[in-house]
């Protein structure tokens, strides 16, 4: 189009300096150079149109452009900052790039046209070549950068969907270990209850061997003592602390032991009504041979 654009303007020249010279000064212009100059101006003009809307095509091309690195500069500033961590701005971010991508896109299939149109027509306007050229590279790198910052994203995305699980098996980890914490917080409590109660049963021999609490063990013998029912319901006992329980009254003026504890560990003590009351001066030896205490008492 280029070449034929070119031969008509020359053929058109030529006809006209033909005319021009062939023929004698007239006061008025001939017809057919006044046509052929007619035409020259039309194509001229049609030019001319032509490349003002390229160059208004750039001029949206560049505003496009600037646009783009815009966007891409505030995209960098979000993924620096730390809130592409942000699950929501994670999201516009890629949303953003699929915009800028077709920016970019449009981009260049309008700079391929107007580089095809150009070259249509003839033109040998440089500004218009030059900057056809310029644009098209500064798009190639504008797609350049976003493309590489959308490989980040996707890389920051796949490490931070590890982080995600990673975090995820570690809370579940921690829940389980405050389980585990509690059960044995519980045991521990329970056994270090346990290990600090003990079983205490007082009353008449009558009422004693009523509640199952004593036996004879030796039948054989009547002047056999007493002894406490290995099947005694812990029911007919009182549970006491042996850390806070160091005195035990009965309420009567005569006691004794049927179960056996250390001589040295406990002593009679007199309440002000004369009642007996147990008083264990050393608990540890006291609880040591047993965990149950039972009273005779008259």
């Amino acid at each position: 189009m280029k070449e034929a654009i070119k031969i008509k303007i020359i053929i058109l020249m030529g006809i006209l300096g033909a005319m021009l010279l062939g023929c004698e000064p007239k006061e008025k212009e001939d017809p057919q150079v006044t046509a052929v100059k007619n035409e020259l101006a039309q194509t001229e003009r049609t030019r001319d149109s032509l490349e003002a809307g390229m160059t208004a095509t750039l001029d949206e091309i560049n505003k496009r452009i600037g646009m783009v690195k815009s966007q891409k500069n505030f995209l960098v500033y979000n993924y620096n900052s730390g809130d592409v961590k942000n699950k929501t701005k994670k999201e516009q971010i890629l949303n953003n790039i699929a915009l800028m991508n077709e920016l970019i896109a449009d981009n260049e299939t309008r700079i391929d046209n107007l580089r095809a149109e150009l070259k249509k027509i003839g033109s040998s306007n440089k500004d218009l070549h030059k900057r056809i050229s310029r644009y098209k590279k500064e798009n190639e790198e504008i797609a350049a950068e976003v493309s590489d910052l959308k490989v980040q994203l996707d890389e920051e995305r796949v490490k931070n969907d590890k982080l995600t699980i990673e975090n995820e098996k570690l809370n579940i980890e921690a829940s389980n270990q405050v389980v585990m914490y509690d059960n044995l917080h519980t045991q521990f409590t329970k056994a270090e209850q346990d290990a600090y109660v003990a079983y205490v049963a007082k009353g008449s021999r009558k009422e004693l061997k009523k509640e199952k609490v004593i036996e004879k063990k030796n039948l054989l013998t009547l002047t056999a003592p007493d002894m406490i029912n290995a099947d005694a319901p812990k029911e007919n006992f009182e549970k006491i602390d042996t850390r806070t329980t160091l005195q035990i009254p009965f309420g009567t003026k005569d006691a004794k032991l049927v179960t056996i504890h250390d001589q040295n560990s406990y002593k009679w003590c007199d309440e002000s009504d004369g009642s007996k009351c147990l008083c264990i001066v050393d608990p540890q030896a006291f609880w040591g041979k047993s965990k149950y205490l039972v009273v005779e008492t008259k």
